[in-house]
């Protein structure tokens, strides 16, 4: 249960990551 709860964690930090990284490219554009 807790080894999902960090995959969860990660999996979040890491859409957040890459939803600011396309969000920057696209704002550069």
């Amino acid at each position: 249960d807790k080894t999902v709860s960090v995959f969860e964690t990660t999996i979040r930090v890491l859409g957040g990551l890459l939803s600011a990284h396309h969000f920057a490219s696209d704002d550069a554009t």
